[in-house]
């Protein structure tokens, strides 16, 4: 049985890192053995240390599953006394060459590398191969063997995606069980996942609208002293995707917050907050209305996210760069940002258009009610997928605008009453929806849950670790809004248990073919993901021949 130990202690300055006589990442021996673990004193403080030992097991049998066994122990550090660590000894010898050389070992070194390169030559040879086939039309990607593999290795085009997910050969993981992988054609149902069941009828399917989108509107106002004035949003363009892999993503570009508030400035008095929709630690969400003020202007419904006025300077900062990242994109799928306020007295906010619509993260969660008085709509399979299209949709033209988003899920969306989606900015959601968030060691709120890998281990964020995150947005729609991994108490397991290739369950209302596409899209390594727009493709064909293929 593998294990892994790690240690968490609140006090660096006062003890060092514990250290074990056993190795951090290992297996279980097969006889009692005893380990110790050495908890030593830096000796410049008096402290007393609260330590977290953090033992990891996985059993095999009778089923597969992860043991978490955390102990927590209390070392007591005076200050002048630090803790002597032995020296580890150093047995090596010293190797006296001789006048004479040694042939054999000339001969020995010589062939080892001659081998060396021989076996570099034939690896890129291989390599070369294999990424000229991963290129090729009729590449569909190959499966891996090994006891670990969970799931394909997927070529960058739209072909792998159809032919596997149109096959059903895919591995399922199902909580924490690891399941065989099937093989390729061969349609099996994987296990049960820890969900709620509950019982769905086929809702209406609404295509993604083709209408203009409503952040080409303006807003007018009335100021104080000025006459009136127009205020638009920045020059903005609709993009167009079609089925092709070989299509170049622009340079990515990161928005001035100073300029696009001075682009969309909106006179404050302008503004009516009229109820409140929710409101975290320090943020707030308001229903409201902009224009009209003093008889001047043509009054607008809106949304406005602001801080309370015990917020402080920088979140105030943070409301301004996170709430106008999407400024100036126009989509059909993509909330409207009318303007902002972010001069004057008063704390900075953030207006969007209001369209009627509701946190799709709440929609999803009344959706599970729906056989009770009072309870959410009856959405079928079909309309959960063209729901994930349209929001694959608002991503690629963000994409396109050169941004990447960073917190795509469920509560970052809106959704009418007629099932269209619209993908809006993280501003505020660490604050109120604290639950969904994790604070990482160098302080900042990250969304663990929906996050790849890369980007919570070193900080690296680019278009394959947004389609990491709208494919669990994706699995969110599929499940009425369950949390990601809910079995975890400990929202950063998710990394542990991502390596050990554990992947989300399918849901019960999930279709393989749709399962199938989400699990390409969670591979750990980025290159191995599919693309955003091949990915949108797939999910409009699948849409399109939905009741044919199931």
């Amino acid at each position: 049985m593998p294990y892994e130990i790690s240690f968490r202690w609140n006090d660096p300055e006062a003890m060092e890192r514990p250290r074990a006589n056993i190795s951090y990442v290992g297996y279980v021996p097969r006889v009692e053995q005893v380990f110790s673990v050495l908890f030593p004193c830096t000796g410049r403080l008096n402290a007393v240390v609260d330590v977290e030992i953090m033992l990891n097991i996985t059993t095999y049998l009778p089923k597969r599953r992860i043991t978490f066994l955390k102990l927590r122990r209390r070392k007591t550090c005076l200050q002048g006394q630090p803790t002597r660590l032995e020296a580890a000894g150093n047995d090596t010898v010293r190797l006296e060459l001789s006048s004479e050389p040694d042939l054999s070992l000339v001969l020995g070194v010589t062939g080892a590398i001659a081998v060396t390169f021989v076996t570099l030559g034939g690896a890129m040879l291989l390599y070369v191969r294999q990424r000229k086939a991963a290129m090729s039309p009729g590449y569909a990607g190959t499966v891996s063997s090994g006891s670990r593999v969970f799931l394909k290795t997927f070529s960058k085009n739209y072909q792998s995606i159809d032919l596997m997910a149109r096959s059903c050969s895919y591995a399922t993981i199902a909580s924490f069980k690891k399941m065989p992988l099937f093989d390729l054609g061969v349609t099996q149902p994987p296990s049960t996942p820890l969900l709620l069941s509950t019982n769905h009828g086929q809702g209406n399917v609404t295509s993604l609208p083709n209408a203009n989108s409503d952040a080409s509107r303006t807003v007018t106002s009335q100021g104080n002293s000025a006459g009136r004035r127009t205020v638009t949003s920045l020059p903005v363009k609709t993009s167009h995707h079609y089925a092709s892999s070989q299509i170049s993503c622009p340079e990515r570009r990161q928005p001035n917050p100073l300029e696009l508030a001075a682009c969309l400035r909106v006179d404050r008095f302008d503004v009516t907050f009229t109820d409140l929709v929710a409101e975290g630690t320090f943020g707030r969400l308001y229903h409201g209305v902009v224009g009209g003020a003093g008889g001047g202007g043509r009054p607008r419904l809106c949304l406005v996210k602001t801080v309370s006025a015990q917020a402080s300077a920088q979140q105030g900062r943070q409301l301004l760069a996170d709430g106008l990242l999407l400024a100036g994109c126009s989509h059909p799928a993509l909330l409207p940002v009318l303007g902002c306020c972010s001069v004057g007295d008063g704390p900075p906010c953030v207006l969007y258009a209001d369209l009627g619509a509701v946190n799709l993260k709440q929609f999803l969660t009344s959706c599970r009610a729906a056989d009770q008085p009072g309870g959410g709509r009856v959405i079928g399979p079909r309309s959960m997928v063209d729901m994930a299209v349209q929001l694959l949709g608002g991503l690629v033209h963000v994409h396109d605008m050169g941004l990447l988003h960073r917190d795509v899920a469920a509560r970052n969306c809106v959704v009418d009453d007629r099932l269209r989606v619209r993908l809006t900015d993280g501003a505020l959601s660490s604050d109120i929806y604290p639950a969904e968030y994790a604070r990482l060691a160098d302080g900042a709120w990250r969304p663990v849950r929906w996050a790849a890998p890369e980007s919570l281990l070193r900080e690296r964020h680019s278009p394959a670790s947004d389609v990491w995150s709208a494919a669990v947005a994706a699995w969110e729609v599929a499940s009425l809004g369950q949390l990601p991994f809910s079995e975890l108490r400990e929202p950063l397991e998710v990394v542990v248990l991502l390596r050990e290739g554990y992947r989300l369950a399918q849901p019960p209302t999930c279709p393989p073919q749709l399962y199938t596409a989400l699990l390409s899209c969670w591979a750990m390594e980025p290159d191995q993901r599919p693309r955003l727009r091949d990915l949108l493709t797939w999910m409009q064909d699948y849409s399109a021949t939905f009741d044919r293929l199931i």
